[in-house]
């Protein structure tokens, strides 16, 4: 660690580092397994599932994004394909 330069770690906390910015960055639950040698998904599960964003996460993130589209799309800098057309008369399905 001093080579490294990393004086006040031990190698137990950069491992979960390690594993934090691999969950952060979006690497799947396979991916992290295999990198920190766990014999299966469910280890690195018990492990460090509190890091991984769960379904309430995604739906704020959504529609934040949906928010920023939206608002986006009223100075005309927003792709088209994120656009919907505005109606205003009744909705014919």
């Amino acid at each position: 660690m001093r080579a490294a330069k990393l004086e006040g770690f031990d190698f137990h906390e950069l491992r979960h580092y390690y594993a934090s910015l691999l969950i952060r960055y979006g690497e799947s639950i396979k991916t992290v397994q295999a990198r920190l040698g766990h014999k299966s998904a469910e280890e690195t599960l018990n492990t460090y599932s509190h890091l991984w964003p769960d379904s309430d996460d995604r739906s704020r993130d959504a529609v934040d994004a949906a928010l920023r589209a939206e608002s986006g799309e009223k100075f005309g800098n927003f792709p088209d394909s994120l656009r919907t057309p505005s109606h205003r008369g009744p909705h014919l399905a």
